[in-house]
């Protein structure tokens, strides 16, 4: 099979790299960051989207989605 050659330069997830070096960074530095990097949400999840997750596991939709 044949890849496109830019995939030689890809390299390994770094995103988990970046958060520790940003945690590192002074306080006043850090507050200044806007993260488009993985995060945790500071609300809660909505009760129609858990009951919709549970019902899809009830049902064995437990694959991952087409990539498409």
């Amino acid at each position: 099979m044949h890849y496109a050659e830019g995939l030689d330069n890809l390299g390994t997830e770094t995103a988990l790299e970046v958060l520790k070096r940003i945690q590192n960074f002074p306080e006043k530095r850090r507050n200044n960051i806007i993260s488009f990097a993985k995060c945790e949400p500071d609300f809660p999840t909505l009760d129609h989207i858990k009951k919709a997750g549970i019902k899809t596991i009830e049902e064995n939709f437990t694959h991952y989605s087409p990539s498409a």
